[in-house]
This record gives structure tokens, sequence and C-alpha cells, in this order.
């Protein structure tokens, strides 16, 4: 399944194909750039998560500079970068649109693969486990902050896990108490507070 911003250059790709057969050779040639650019900043957000600028000359010229970037594409997005000569054209090897179109396949591929990377190493790094029940308010606090910091961890409903509910019972001396969390460290904290969870998290308020 294609990406929302595969969708929106390729619609840009099919605008600068429509302006080239009109002979808007001036036209066509900003859109081949704009769909490249849109794909090439999307690279950024996904693997470099950095900030970078909306300007999409510039963000090919960077991308022509990542030490990661084959070096077919690091070319692409030179020509794609390239200035017309006096007469108004590009030299005759250089066909921006085709260019733009190799640059967006090559992107959604590193895309795809860095997606699936993070999500194997989700489901690899230890995570915190809640548990609590939908009813009680302290519960659905602590997921609050949790979610607030975009803190990754499982969530167990001791109404609908028994073994969960054994758990809460067991580290809490008979009593079913929650929420009650359990650390990758095996540390726990039962009903904390949100300065508590916080300080255990090292977050920053």
């Amino acid at each position: 399944m294609r990406s929302s911003w595969q969708d929106e250059a390729e619609d840009e790709l099919n605008a600068a194909r429509a302006a080239a057969q009109d002979n808007l050779e001036g036209r066509s040639r900003v859109l081949a750039r704009r769909a490249a650019g849109q794909a090439v900043r999307r690279y950024f957000e996904q693997v470099d998560h950095g900030r970078h600028t909306n300007n999409y000359y510039t963000l090919l010229q960077e991308f022509s500079r990542q030490p990661d970037v084959s070096d077919e594409m690091r070319t692409t997005a030179l020509h794609l970068c390239q200035r017309v000569n006096h007469d108004h054209h590009l030299p005759d090897n250089i066909d921006l649109i085709s260019e733009a179109q190799s640059m967006i396949h090559y992107i959604a591929n590193v895309i795809g693969q860095q997606e699936i990377k993070d999500k194997n190493m989700e489901d690899t790094t230890p995570k915190i486990k809640l548990y609590a029940t939908a009813w009680c308010f302290m519960s659905r606090n602590t997921k609050k902050i949790l979610d607030h910091y975009q803190v990754v961890y499982d969530y167990i409903d001791i109404d609908k896990d028994k073994v969960g509910e054994d758990f809460v019972i067991k580290t809490n001396n008979g009593n079913r108490s929650v929420p009650t969390l359990l650390f990758p460290d095996g540390s726990t904290l039962t009903e904390p507070s949100q300065s508590e969870l916080i300080t255990k998290l090292n977050l920053k308020e």
C-alpha cells in the first residue's frame, strides 16, 4: 500500500508529464523537482528524524551529501539540482521526470526497510508493563502520563487477564492495587503519583 507522500509525489510527476507534453519545459522541471523534493523530505523525516527546510532544491542538495545514499541516487539528486544552460535546456542525457521517478521508488524502499527495522526493534525492546483497570481513575491517569511522554509500555487489564491479576496481588501483599507498574529492571511502582512516575522514568515535567 502506498503512503500519502507517494501519492502526492506521483501527482506532481503526472502534472510534470502533462506539462512536458504541452511543451512547458520550465514548468515540467519545477514539478519534477517538487515531486523528488517531497520524497526527500519524507526521507529526512523518517530516517534522519531531523528538522529540515521545506525548500526542495536545498533538500535535494542535502540528500546528495548523505553518506548512506547510493552513488546512483547521489548523482540523480545532483541532476535534479542542475541549472539550465543559456538556451534554457538541460543536457540531453538528463530526464528530470525519470530521475524523480527513480528517486521516489528508491526512497519508498529505504523508508519501507527502515519501518520494518523500527518495528523489529520495538518488538524486542523491553517494555514497561502497566497493570490497570478501565474503571480506575489512577490507572487512567497513569496511562495518560505515559502516553503524553510517548513511553512505550504494555497495558494489562487485570479484569481481563488472570495472570496479570495474580501478579498484582502477589506484588502488593495480597491487595488488588492498581495501577501497578513493572519496569524492565524488575522494579515495581504501585499507585505512583505523577512526580514519582516522572522521577522513575527520568522525564522532565
